[in-house]
Protein backbone atom coordinates (compact mmCIF):
# COMPACT_ATOMS: atom_id res chain seq x y z
CA UNK A 1 0.00 0.00 0.00
CA UNK A 2 1.27 3.31 -0.62
CA UNK A 3 0.48 7.27 0.62
CA UNK A 4 0.89 10.00 -2.03
CA UNK A 5 0.81 13.40 -0.71
CA UNK A 6 0.28 16.62 -2.78
CA UNK A 7 3.07 18.01 -4.26
CA UNK A 8 4.67 20.80 -2.82
CA UNK A 9 4.26 24.15 -4.21
CA UNK A 10 7.75 25.37 -5.59
CA UNK A 11 8.70 29.30 -4.38
CA UNK A 12 9.33 31.95 -7.31
CA UNK A 13 11.53 34.89 -6.31
CA UNK A 14 11.23 38.52 -7.45
CA UNK A 15 13.10 40.83 -7.36
CA UNK A 16 13.66 44.90 -7.37
CA UNK A 17 16.88 46.50 -6.78
CA UNK A 18 17.98 50.37 -7.07
CA UNK A 19 21.26 51.80 -6.28
CA UNK A 20 23.22 55.02 -6.61
CA UNK A 21 25.33 57.13 -4.94
CA UNK A 22 24.62 60.72 -3.36
CA UNK A 23 24.79 63.41 -5.28
CA UNK A 24 23.24 66.17 -3.33
CA UNK A 25 26.52 68.47 -2.49
CA UNK A 26 28.08 68.44 -5.83
CA UNK A 27 27.90 71.90 -7.92
CA UNK A 28 27.06 70.89 -11.33
CA UNK A 29 28.90 73.68 -12.89
CA UNK A 30 27.60 77.44 -11.49
CA UNK A 31 30.35 77.38 -8.93
CA UNK A 32 29.01 80.76 -7.04
CA UNK A 33 30.54 82.40 -4.60
CA UNK A 34 28.37 82.75 -1.14
CA UNK A 35 30.39 85.16 2.06
CA UNK A 36 27.86 86.55 5.15
CA UNK A 37 30.47 87.84 7.60
CA UNK A 38 28.49 88.30 10.98
CA UNK A 39 31.60 89.90 12.63
CA UNK A 40 31.05 93.16 14.50
CA UNK A 41 33.43 95.68 14.41
CA UNK A 42 34.00 99.46 15.11
CA UNK A 43 36.76 101.59 12.95
CA UNK A 44 37.74 105.15 13.82
CA UNK A 45 37.32 107.57 10.58
CA UNK A 46 38.82 110.73 10.91
CA UNK A 47 37.32 114.50 9.82
CA UNK A 48 37.43 114.55 6.09
CA UNK A 49 39.35 110.95 5.37
CA UNK A 50 38.42 107.76 3.80
CA UNK A 51 39.25 104.39 4.83
CA UNK A 52 38.80 100.46 4.17
CA UNK A 53 37.29 99.06 6.71
CA UNK A 54 36.89 95.44 5.15
CA UNK A 55 38.29 93.47 1.87
CA UNK A 56 36.98 90.25 0.53
CA UNK A 57 38.66 88.43 -2.71
CA UNK A 58 37.33 85.34 -4.37
CA UNK A 59 37.87 84.17 -8.26
CA UNK A 60 34.42 84.49 -9.98
CA UNK A 61 33.82 80.86 -12.12
CA UNK A 62 33.29 80.93 -15.90
CA UNK A 63 29.26 80.83 -15.02
CA UNK A 64 29.60 84.10 -12.80
CA UNK A 65 28.02 87.13 -14.23
CA UNK A 66 26.11 88.71 -11.02
CA UNK A 67 26.86 89.82 -7.75
CA UNK A 68 24.56 91.29 -5.05
CA UNK A 69 26.17 93.10 -2.05
CA UNK A 70 24.78 93.68 1.41
CA UNK A 71 26.51 95.65 4.40
CA UNK A 72 24.98 96.88 7.65
CA UNK A 73 26.31 98.95 10.23
CA UNK A 74 26.07 102.59 11.67
CA UNK A 75 27.65 105.52 13.79
CA UNK A 76 25.51 106.66 16.50
CA UNK A 77 26.99 110.34 16.63
CA UNK A 78 26.84 111.42 13.05
CA UNK A 79 26.25 110.64 9.37
CA UNK A 80 28.45 109.03 7.24
CA UNK A 81 29.14 107.73 4.07
CA UNK A 82 29.21 103.58 3.14
CA UNK A 83 31.04 103.16 -0.25
CA UNK A 84 31.49 99.84 -2.71
CA UNK A 85 33.76 99.47 -4.17
CA UNK A 86 34.58 96.63 -6.49
CA UNK A 87 37.97 95.84 -8.30
CA UNK A 88 38.90 99.19 -7.48
CA UNK A 89 35.29 100.98 -8.82
CA UNK A 90 33.27 102.74 -6.67
CA UNK A 91 30.09 101.47 -7.24
CA UNK A 92 27.79 102.65 -5.19
CA UNK A 93 27.85 105.38 -2.28
CA UNK A 94 25.28 105.97 0.31
CA UNK A 95 24.75 108.90 3.11
CA UNK A 96 23.73 106.68 6.05
CA UNK A 97 21.95 108.77 9.10
CA UNK A 98 22.63 108.15 12.64
CA UNK A 99 21.35 105.51 14.46
CA UNK A 100 21.97 103.75 17.75
CA UNK A 101 21.81 100.25 15.90
CA UNK A 102 22.94 98.58 12.71
CA UNK A 103 20.81 99.81 9.39
CA UNK A 104 21.43 98.10 5.89
CA UNK A 105 23.17 100.60 4.50
CA UNK A 106 23.11 99.53 0.84
CA UNK A 107 22.03 96.64 -1.02
CA UNK A 108 23.91 96.63 -4.47
CA UNK A 109 23.16 94.26 -7.06
CA UNK A 110 25.26 94.48 -10.52
CA UNK A 111 27.29 92.91 -13.18
CA UNK A 112 30.64 90.97 -12.65
CA UNK A 113 33.36 89.72 -14.95
CA UNK A 114 33.46 85.79 -15.03
CA UNK A 115 36.50 84.27 -14.36
CA UNK A 116 38.45 86.74 -12.72
CA UNK A 117 39.71 87.74 -9.59
CA UNK A 118 37.05 90.20 -7.34
CA UNK A 119 38.18 92.58 -4.57
CA UNK A 120 35.57 93.84 -2.96
CA UNK A 121 35.95 96.86 -0.13
CA UNK A 122 33.52 98.32 1.92
CA UNK A 123 34.62 101.79 2.49
CA UNK A 124 33.77 104.93 4.75
CA UNK A 125 33.84 108.11 4.71
CA UNK A 126 33.55 110.87 7.38
CA UNK A 127 32.82 114.07 5.43
CA UNK A 128 32.27 116.25 8.66
CA UNK A 129 35.05 118.53 11.13
CA UNK A 130 35.46 115.27 14.14
CA UNK A 131 36.56 112.39 14.19
CA UNK A 132 33.21 109.48 14.59
CA UNK A 133 33.73 105.66 15.24
CA UNK A 134 31.72 103.60 12.83
CA UNK A 135 30.21 99.95 13.67
CA UNK A 136 30.60 97.60 10.63
CA UNK A 137 28.10 94.71 11.69
CA UNK A 138 27.46 92.15 8.51
CA UNK A 139 28.90 91.54 5.02
CA UNK A 140 27.01 89.92 2.54
CA UNK A 141 28.25 88.83 -0.41
CA UNK A 142 26.32 86.16 -3.26
CA UNK A 143 27.76 85.86 -6.74
CA UNK A 144 26.86 83.37 -9.35
CA UNK A 145 24.79 83.41 -12.56
CA UNK A 146 22.46 86.25 -12.66
CA UNK A 147 19.11 86.18 -14.45
CA UNK A 148 17.43 89.19 -15.12
CA UNK A 149 16.04 88.84 -18.56
CA UNK A 150 12.58 88.34 -19.42
CA UNK A 151 13.03 86.30 -22.41
CA UNK A 152 14.76 82.77 -22.28
CA UNK A 153 18.46 81.88 -21.48
CA UNK A 154 20.54 79.11 -21.75
CA UNK A 155 21.60 79.02 -17.76
CA UNK A 156 23.52 75.35 -17.89
CA UNK A 157 23.67 71.89 -19.70
CA UNK A 158 24.27 69.68 -16.90
CA UNK A 159 26.27 66.34 -18.42
CA UNK A 160 25.97 63.24 -15.88
CA UNK A 161 29.03 61.38 -15.26
CA UNK A 162 30.28 57.91 -14.12
CA UNK A 163 29.62 58.68 -10.40
CA UNK A 164 25.73 59.39 -11.48
CA UNK A 165 25.34 55.93 -12.58
CA UNK A 166 23.24 53.81 -11.09
CA UNK A 167 22.16 50.03 -10.59
CA UNK A 168 18.73 48.99 -11.41
CA UNK A 169 18.01 45.21 -11.58
CA UNK A 170 14.16 44.04 -12.02
CA UNK A 171 12.42 40.79 -11.87
CA UNK A 172 8.45 40.85 -11.99
CA UNK A 173 5.65 43.11 -11.66
CA UNK A 174 6.85 46.49 -10.65
CA UNK A 175 5.95 50.15 -11.29
CA UNK A 176 8.78 52.58 -11.21
CA UNK A 177 10.21 55.11 -13.14
CA UNK A 178 13.77 56.28 -13.44
CA UNK A 179 14.30 60.01 -13.24
CA UNK A 180 16.41 63.32 -12.29
CA UNK A 181 15.58 66.04 -9.98
CA UNK A 182 17.57 68.94 -9.75
CA UNK A 183 17.45 71.91 -8.07
CA UNK A 184 19.11 75.32 -7.53
CA UNK A 185 21.02 77.27 -4.67
CA UNK A 186 20.78 81.11 -5.04
CA UNK A 187 19.08 84.43 -4.03
CA UNK A 188 15.81 86.46 -5.51
CA UNK A 189 14.64 89.44 -5.23
CA UNK A 190 11.88 89.84 -7.46
CA UNK A 191 8.17 90.88 -7.81
CA UNK A 192 7.17 88.02 -10.26
CA UNK A 193 7.35 84.67 -10.21
CA UNK A 194 10.03 83.31 -12.20
CA UNK A 195 10.28 80.31 -15.21
CA UNK A 196 12.76 77.97 -14.68
CA UNK A 197 12.55 73.93 -17.05
CA UNK A 198 14.79 72.01 -18.79
CA UNK A 199 14.67 69.58 -21.56
CA UNK A 200 14.24 66.52 -19.51
CA UNK A 201 10.64 64.75 -20.70
CA UNK A 202 7.63 65.04 -18.68
CA UNK A 203 8.75 67.42 -15.86
CA UNK A 204 7.21 68.07 -12.60
CA UNK A 205 7.21 71.32 -10.28
CA UNK A 206 7.76 71.51 -6.68
CA UNK A 207 4.95 73.08 -5.32
CA UNK A 208 7.30 74.47 -2.69
CA UNK A 209 10.03 75.31 -4.41
CA UNK A 210 8.58 77.72 -7.28
CA UNK A 211 10.62 80.69 -7.79
CA UNK A 212 7.77 82.74 -6.53
CA UNK A 213 8.31 86.39 -6.09
CA UNK A 214 10.30 87.13 -2.71
CA UNK A 215 13.06 88.55 -1.58
CA UNK A 216 15.31 87.09 -0.06
CA UNK A 217 17.97 89.40 1.28
CA UNK A 218 20.53 87.99 3.21
CA UNK A 219 20.32 84.25 2.26
CA UNK A 220 21.78 81.72 -0.16
CA UNK A 221 19.43 78.21 -0.10
CA UNK A 222 17.00 75.96 -2.24
CA UNK A 223 14.61 78.15 -3.79
CA UNK A 224 13.63 75.96 -7.41
CA UNK A 225 13.21 72.76 -7.33
CA UNK A 226 11.99 70.13 -10.84
CA UNK A 227 11.80 66.78 -11.64
CA UNK A 228 11.90 65.02 -15.02
CA UNK A 229 12.52 61.76 -16.97
CA UNK A 230 16.52 60.47 -17.11
CA UNK A 231 18.55 61.59 -19.40
CA UNK A 232 22.41 61.67 -19.12
CA UNK A 233 22.45 65.16 -20.78
CA UNK A 234 19.78 68.13 -20.12
CA UNK A 235 19.83 71.69 -20.59
CA UNK A 236 18.09 74.12 -17.96
CA UNK A 237 17.00 77.58 -19.23
CA UNK A 238 14.86 80.45 -17.59
CA UNK A 239 14.13 84.16 -17.42
CA UNK A 240 12.19 86.16 -14.79
CA UNK A 241 8.58 87.63 -15.40
CA UNK A 242 8.78 90.90 -14.76
CA UNK A 243 11.51 93.73 -15.90
CA UNK A 244 13.64 94.90 -12.93
CA UNK A 245 13.88 91.48 -10.84
CA UNK A 246 16.64 89.58 -10.44
CA UNK A 247 17.79 86.45 -9.94
CA UNK A 248 21.52 85.24 -8.88
CA UNK A 249 22.06 81.46 -9.01
CA UNK A 250 25.01 80.16 -6.91
CA UNK A 251 24.48 76.51 -7.65
CA UNK A 252 22.57 73.78 -9.69
CA UNK A 253 22.03 70.64 -7.67
CA UNK A 254 20.83 67.46 -9.82
CA UNK A 255 20.32 63.78 -8.70
CA UNK A 256 19.45 60.33 -10.03
CA UNK A 257 16.67 59.19 -8.49
CA UNK A 258 13.42 56.68 -8.50
CA UNK A 259 10.36 59.05 -10.02
CA UNK A 260 7.95 59.51 -7.40
CA UNK A 261 5.01 59.98 -9.74
CA UNK A 262 3.68 56.28 -10.86
CA UNK A 263 0.04 55.97 -10.33
CA UNK A 264 -1.18 53.16 -8.49
CA UNK A 265 -4.02 50.78 -10.79
CA UNK A 266 -7.69 51.99 -8.56
CA UNK A 267 -6.05 55.82 -9.65
CA UNK A 268 -6.13 57.17 -5.94
CA UNK A 269 -3.08 58.84 -6.03
CA UNK A 270 0.18 59.68 -8.45
CA UNK A 271 2.89 59.95 -5.84
CA UNK A 272 4.14 56.29 -5.58
CA UNK A 273 8.14 55.96 -6.10
CA UNK A 274 7.89 51.76 -6.39
CA UNK A 275 4.68 49.91 -7.03
CA UNK A 276 4.63 46.08 -5.83
CA UNK A 277 2.52 44.26 -7.82
CA UNK A 278 3.39 40.97 -6.74
CA UNK A 279 2.04 38.51 -3.92
CA UNK A 280 4.07 36.65 -1.62
CA UNK A 281 6.39 37.72 1.97
CA UNK A 282 8.44 40.35 0.96
CA UNK A 283 11.76 41.68 2.68
CA UNK A 284 12.63 45.16 2.18
CA UNK A 285 15.24 46.97 3.00
CA UNK A 286 15.66 50.81 1.83
CA UNK A 287 17.61 54.05 2.47
CA UNK A 288 16.57 57.33 1.48
CA UNK A 289 17.58 61.23 2.11
CA UNK A 290 16.20 64.21 1.69
CA UNK A 291 17.13 67.55 0.55
CA UNK A 292 15.55 69.59 2.73
CA UNK A 293 13.45 68.72 6.07
CA UNK A 294 12.93 65.53 7.81
CA UNK A 295 10.70 62.53 5.94
CA UNK A 296 9.35 59.11 6.81
CA UNK A 297 9.68 55.95 4.66
CA UNK A 298 5.92 54.35 4.03
CA UNK A 299 4.50 51.12 2.80
CA UNK A 300 1.32 51.19 2.13
CA UNK A 301 -1.57 49.00 0.77
CA UNK A 302 -3.50 49.85 -1.99
CA UNK A 303 -7.18 48.67 -2.33
CA UNK A 304 -10.35 49.63 -4.58
CA UNK A 305 -11.77 51.63 -1.90
CA UNK A 306 -8.50 53.14 0.22
CA UNK A 307 -4.84 53.69 0.72
CA UNK A 308 -3.73 51.89 3.92
CA UNK A 309 -0.54 53.01 5.24
CA UNK A 310 0.58 50.36 6.94
CA UNK A 311 3.90 51.03 8.08
CA UNK A 312 5.99 53.92 8.43
CA UNK A 313 9.85 54.64 10.08
CA UNK A 314 10.61 57.40 12.07
CA UNK A 315 11.24 61.12 10.28
CA UNK A 316 14.96 61.92 9.56
CA UNK A 317 16.84 63.39 6.90
CA UNK A 318 18.56 59.72 6.01
CA UNK A 319 16.74 57.34 7.44
CA UNK A 320 18.17 53.13 6.63
CA UNK A 321 14.97 50.19 7.27
CA UNK A 322 14.20 46.81 6.78
CA UNK A 323 10.97 45.00 6.96
CA UNK A 324 9.41 42.00 6.46
CA UNK A 325 5.53 41.62 5.07
CA UNK A 326 3.09 40.09 3.75
CA UNK A 327 2.38 41.48 -0.36
CA UNK A 328 -1.53 41.36 -1.39
CA UNK A 329 -2.91 42.78 -4.53
CA UNK A 330 -0.94 46.10 -4.81
CA UNK A 331 1.49 47.73 -2.47
CA UNK A 332 3.99 50.72 -2.56
CA UNK A 333 7.11 52.12 -1.49
CA UNK A 334 7.22 55.93 -0.83
CA UNK A 335 8.54 58.52 1.36
CA UNK A 336 6.63 61.25 2.43
CA UNK A 337 6.92 64.59 0.76
CA UNK A 338 9.24 62.74 -1.61
CA UNK A 339 6.98 62.50 -4.10
CA UNK A 340 7.57 64.68 -7.41
CA UNK A 341 5.40 67.55 -6.46
CA UNK A 342 7.13 68.04 -3.42
CA UNK A 343 10.57 66.86 -4.49
CA UNK A 344 12.13 67.26 -1.09
CA UNK A 345 13.76 63.08 -0.88
CA UNK A 346 14.64 60.35 -2.81
CA UNK A 347 16.00 56.52 -2.38
CA UNK A 348 19.55 55.95 -1.92
CA UNK A 349 18.98 52.57 -2.16
CA UNK A 350 15.78 50.15 -2.47
CA UNK A 351 15.80 46.45 -2.64
CA UNK A 352 12.07 44.66 -2.27
CA UNK A 353 12.37 40.58 -2.86
CA UNK A 354 9.34 38.83 -2.85
CA UNK A 355 8.76 34.90 -2.28
CA UNK A 356 5.14 33.86 -3.51
CA UNK A 357 4.07 30.99 -4.83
Amino acid sequence: MSVRFPPIPSLRMKEFFFDVKDRRGVDRGISGHYTSDTTSASYTVSAGSRITARTYTFTSSAKTNGIRVRAYGYCSTSSFVAILNINNVDVISVTVTPSTSAVLMYDYIGSIQSSTSITIKIDLRNTGTADITVNITKVVIIAGFMVNTTSDVDILTVNLDQYDSYMLRVNGNFGYKIGVRYWFIGNRKTTATATFYSTLQNEIQSGTYNASAKDDGDTNDIFFIRTGDYSTSFTIRGRVNASGDVIIITSIRAQVILRACNRDKYNHRDIWEVIIREKGLAHIVSRHVTIVGTYAFQYAVVTQDRVSTVYATSTGSDITMSYIIQCGDECTCHIDCGDDSYGYGFFLYLSIIILGE
